[in-house]
C-alpha cells in the first residue's frame, strides 16, 4: 500500500516523456527485428523454414505498425513521424547483417528472447496500452525463440559446424540483444519504476533473461561470456 501511495501520477511531467521514450525503444526493437530477417531471407533454406521466417517478418512488421499506432494515439502525433525518428536511429546504430544460416538462428534466438524478457516487464504498466500491447506481442514472440533454440542446438551439433565462428556469432548477438534492456541504474529508469510503467531495473531483467538461456546455450556448447 506504501508504495501505491508513492507513485508518481500521471500528470507528472515525466510521465509522458518516459512513455515516449519507451514506446521509441519498442519502435526501434520491432522494425529493427523486421528488416534483419528480411535481409537474410536469400540465406534461409528454401520450404519450410523460409515460410516461418517470412511470416515472423510479418509479424514483427504488424507488432510495429501497433506500436506506431499507440504512440500515434497517445501524443496525437502522425505515424510518419515516428517512422522518421526510427529510421534514423537504425541508420545511426544499425543491427548486424547476418552471415550465415547458423547467425540468422542465433539472433532468432538471442533478439526475440530478449525482447519477450524486456517486453515482459509492461505485463503490468500503469499506462494500459502499453499493458495491452505488450502482453499481445509475447505471445507471439515466444514461438519465435523456442524455434530459435531448437534450430541453434541442432546447427551447433553439425559436424561441419565451425565452433569458433558459432561462438564469435554468439558474442555479436548477445551483446545486441543484451542492448533491448536499456541502460541500467539511472533516474530514467528509477522514474518508470516508482511510476508503476515497469517492474524491475534493467540490470535485473537482463540478469534473468541470461539464466533463461544458459540451458540453451549449454545444450549448444556455447557460453554466454565467451
Amino acid at each position: 500500500m506504501r508504495a501505491a501511495a508513492s507513485r508518481p501520477p500521471s500528470s507528472d511531467p515525466r510521465y509522458l516523456v518516459t512513455v515516449d521514450r519507451l514506446l521509441r525503444a519498442q519502435a526501434w526493437r520491432e522494425r529493427g527485428a523486421a528488416g534483419l530477417f528480411e535481409a537474410a531471407l536469400p540465406i534461409v533454406p528454401p520450404g519450410r523454414w523460409r515460410a516461418i521466417v517470412e511470416r515472423h517478418v510479418g509479424e514483427e512488421r504488424a507488432h510495429y505498425a501497433r506500436v506506431a499506432a499507440v504512440w500515434s494515439a497517445t501524443f496525437g502525433r502522425p505515424p510518419a513521424e515516428l517512422d522518421a525518428w526510427v529510421t534514423a536511429r537504425l541508420a545511426e546504430q544499425p543491427l548486424p547483417r547476418v552471415q550465415s544460416w547458423l547467425e540468422l538462428a542465433l539472433a532468432q534466438l538471442l533478439f526475440d528472447r530478449a525482447g519477450r524478457w524486456q517486453i515482459s516487464e509492461y505485463f503490468e504498466s500503469s499506462f494500459l496500452p502499453y499493458r495491452a500491447l505488450a502482453r499481445a506481442i509475447v505471445a507471439e514472440e515466444r514461438g519465435h525463440e523456442e524455434l530459435g533454440a531448437r534450430l541453434v542446438v541442432e546447427l551447433c551439433a553439425a559436424p561441419e559446424t565451425d565452433r569458433a565462428a558459432a561462438q564469435a556469432a554468439f558474442d555479436r548477438w548477445l551483446a545486441v540483444a543484451l542492448r533491448s534492456f536499456g541502460r541500467p541504474g539511472g533516474s530514467g529508469n528509477a522514474f518508470a519504476i516508482a511510476a508503476g510503467l515497469k517492474t524491475r531495473d534493467s540490470a535485473e531483467v537482463a540478469r534473468d533473461f541470461l539464466a533463461d538461456l544458459a540451458p540453451t546455450a549449454a545444450a549448444a556448447g556455447l557460453v554466454p561470456c565467451g
